[in-house]
């Protein structure tokens, strides 16, 4: 059987676990919220770029004419 003592001991090891993975979960959290910050600044000169520039031909990979499509670019 073990002692309080070693009970806390064994509780305080595992809050430092807990602690530890929290840690590296709130840096993982920070820097998906930085990526997202500079996605959302980008789209509107995104979205503000393509409305200007005309419609233009595109073409996959094989030039076929029966797979182009006009797109904006």
């Amino acid at each position: 059987m073990t002692t309080n003592k070693e009970r806390i001991e064994n509780l305080e090891a595992a809050l430092g676990g807990i602690q530890a993975n929290f840690s590296r979960m709130e840096l993982g959290v920070t820097d998906k919220l930085q990526q997202l910050e500079i996605a959302i600044t980008r789209y509107p000169k995104f979205c503000l770029q393509g409305k200007n520039r005309p419609l233009a031909m595109s073409t996959n990979a094989v030039d076929n004419p029966s797979m182009r499509v006009l797109v904006k670019t």
